[in-house]
């Protein structure tokens, strides 16, 4: 239970726009279904590098089902965080 108000915490307290964040790019590495980088996911949302990454790192791919998380790092696929 402290994971959870902890996160609740964290989500908080970076506002709304990274969480919308977050869920965008999480929503784009679903409906790709395919391996996809930082540089990949910015070219196709037209955000920066930068902006994609700290998505990314605040969205944390354990959010992903196990098949999801297994197709952003599968073979080829580069750690874009």
């Amino acid at each position: 239970m402290g994971h959870f108000f902890a996160t609740l915490s964290d989500d908080m307290a970076v506002g709304p726009s990274t969480v919308d964040d977050a869920l965008t790019v999480l929503a784009a590495v679903v409906h790709a279904g395919a391996p996809a980088d930082a540089g990949l996911l910015a070219e196709t949302l037209g955000w920066s590098t930068d902006r994609v990454t700290d998505a990314l790192r605040h969205a944390g791919p354990e959010r992903l089902t196990p098949e999801r998380r297994g197709a952003a790092e599968g073979p080829g696929a580069r750690r874009p965080y």
